[in-house]
């Protein structure tokens, strides 16, 4: 309970933006079930290959935030968000068309 008066005391953009990080967090944790049971079941995929898509999934969502935070650093939030923007959608849009792990993998498993 301590956190939750601490937090009241930070300026609103910063309790603004931990309001937003929770809700992305919260979002992405509840994608990865759903996303499991589409790959496995509808997909019919093995459970290594699911987890190795989630794998990557969450590697590149997750462990690539101190690369792009070094080029926000670098060249600016606008800049370096900017190019970046359009990869999360295009990926959604090639897993939501595919039908099979081609479209998840470079190769045909």
């Amino acid at each position: 309970m301590r956190t939750w008066h601490e937090m009241r005391r930070f300026p609103l953009a910063v309790q603004l933006l931990l309001v937003n990080q929770l809700g992305v967090n919260v979002g992405f944790y509840l994608l990865i079930p759903y996303l499991a049971t589409h790959l496995g079941q509808n997909l019919g995929m093995s459970a290594a290959v699911v987890g190795v898509v989630l794998g990557v999934r969450n590697l590149s969502q997750q462990g690539l935030f101190i690369i792009g935070g070094s080029a926000a650093d670098r060249l600016g939030a606008r800049a370096s968000s900017s190019p970046g923007a359009p990869c999360e959608p295009s990926g959604s849009r090639c897993s939501r068309w595919g039908t099979g792990c081609p479209c998840c993998w470079p190769r045909p498993c």
